[in-house]
C-alpha cells in the first residue's frame, strides 16, 4: 500500500472520502469509509460488516446503515455510524443521532468484550467518537448524555462542537487513527 508520509491509511482513500459533495446523500460516504475501516483493520481476524437496522420515525420507517468491526466469532469492537454533512448543522439531527449511539450501546452490551468500545459518529468529514467503557464503578459513556432542563425550551443536546475530529486534516486523521490503535491493542488482549 503507498502511505503518504504520516498519513495513517492510504491517502487515496482519505481524497475519496473528501471528494463526496457535502450537500450529498450519507449513501455517497459509505464506500469511502469502508474502505478506511478495510484498510486499518486489514488482518484476517477483523471483518468490517455493514449492519442495515430499521429506525422507527414518525412519518415512515426508515433505515440506518453501520458499520461493525468485528473478529471472531462476530465479537464486536469497533462501530461507525454515517451521517450526511449537513446534518450537522441541524439540532434535531444531531441529537436523533446521539441517540441512536446511545441505543446501540444498549444493545450491543452483552456482546461486547473489550474494556472500551467505540462507536464513531461521522457526520460528513467531521466525528465524534462515543466510549462504551467498563470500570470499577460501572458502565460509563462519554460524552455524557446531556439532559433536557426545561421541557418549555428547545436545548441542543448534542452540540456539534462533540463532532471535531476533522478528517479533512492530517491532525483529525491522526487522532481517529489513535482509536483505531487502542481497538487494535485490545483484540490482541482477546
Amino acid at each position: 500500500m503507498v502511505f503518504k508520509m504520516d498519513e495513517p491509511w492510504p491517502i487515496f482513500r482519505t481524497n475519496r472520502l473528501l471528494a463526496v459533495d457535502p450537500t450529498a446523500k450519507e449513501k455517497l460516504y459509505h464506500g469511502p469509509y469502508n474502505m478506511i475501516l478495510t484498510s486499518v483493520f486489514h488482518e484476517p481476524r477483523y471483518e468490517v460488516s455493514p449492519q442495515v437496522r430499521p429506525l422507527e420515525s414518525r412519518a415512515a420507517i426508515d433505515y440506518v446503515l453501520e458499520y461493525l468491526v468485528q473478529i471472531e466469532d462476530g465479537v464486536p469492537v469497533l462501530g461507525l455510524e454515517i451521517k450526511r454533512a449537513s446534518d450537522l448543522n441541524f439540532m434535531e439531527r444531531r441529537s436523533a443521532g446521539d441517540e441512536q449511539i446511545r441505543d446501540r450501546f444498549r444493545e450491543l452490551a452483552p456482546y461486547i468484550r473489550t474494556p472500551r468500545f467505540y462507536m464513531i459518529s461521522a457526520i460528513g468529514t467531521q466525528c465524534c467518537v462515543y466510549t462504551y467503557e467498563r470500570g470499577a464503578n460501572g458502565i460509563t459513556i462519554t460524552p455524557p448524555a446531556i439532559h433536557p432542563t426545561d421541557h418549555r425550551i428547545t436545548e441542543d443536546l448534542a452540540p456539534a462542537a462533540r463532532w471535531d475530529i476533522d478528517l479533512g486534516t492530517l491532525a483529525g486523521r491522526n487522532r481517529l487513527n489513535e482509536y483505531f490503535n487502542d481497538v487494535r491493542n485490545m483484540c490482541n488482549d482477546l
